[in-house]
């Protein structure tokens, strides 16, 4: 039921390990990552989309007259022509910019959060207004459109997470203590059991498939 009430919220959605390029009426473009889904409203005053699950790429085309804004649950990001990236996760969402500036709100915390990006940095908002500012190579930001996962100090629970949205099954990680660790490295999207199983071996851990489309990572 609720994957279902989040389809028909949706203009555009993504299956898992599809990823879909869509261009828009102003000449903006998005690419949505597997496992996705967004909702677009344009105006006279405002361009608006909101990012209802998942992750997407977004190349936005300058209209001072029309703001384009991303929303993802309270956390918002406002821009009038630039490149980035936006994550939604359990707890929050990342934004990274790869080109231009955008400033990240989220104006419902205590404090309100609102921060400025530039180029090649990025910002993690969490849910009650938590935030971790960073860096990396403008090149690096959006990956995974390169079939690339990089990740850097992230826990194997987010990491798995991220992971799903390219295996057609089930994924189990079945030891609590595992899933807090923390993970750096970069994986390769089109083969997710390999990378997994990378994960797996770095901490110890084993890849079992119980079934071809069930999978279960643990140190037992």
């Amino acid at each position: 039921m609720p994957d279902l009430l989040l389809r028909l919220k949706a203009d555009y959605t993504t299956a898992v390990a599809e990823v879909r390029t869509l261009h828009l009426d102003d000449g903006s473009t998005i690419v949505l990552a597997p496992d996705s889904a967004i909702a677009v409203a344009y105006g006279a005053s405002e361009r608006r989309v909101s990012l209802l699950s998942g992750e997407a790429y977004f190349e936005v085309t300058t209209d001072p007259q029309r703001p384009f804004h991303v929303s993802t649950d309270e956390i918002e990001t406002r821009v009038l022509g630039t490149s980035f990236n936006v994550l939604k996760e359990d707890d929050g969402a990342t934004v990274a910019l790869q080109h231009g500036g955008v400033r990240v709100f989220h104006e419902t915390a205590s404090p309100p959060v609102s921060e400025v990006l530039g180029v090649g940095e990025f910002v993690r908002v969490t849910w009650t207004g938590d935030f971790v500012r960073g860096a990396m190579p403008p090149s690096q930001i959006a990956a995974w459109r390169e079939g690339q996962l990089i990740v850097q100090d992230q826990s194997v629970e987010t990491v798995v997470d991220r992971l799903r949205r390219y295996y057609r099954g089930t994924i189990v990680l079945a030891d609590r203590d595992l899933a807090g660790r923390p993970v750096t490295g970069v994986y390769n999207l089109a083969d997710p059991l390999e990378a997994l199983g990378a994960i797996a071996r770095a901490h110890g851990a084993t890849l079992r498939r119980i079934t071809p489309w069930i999978v279960v990572i643990s140190r037992i």
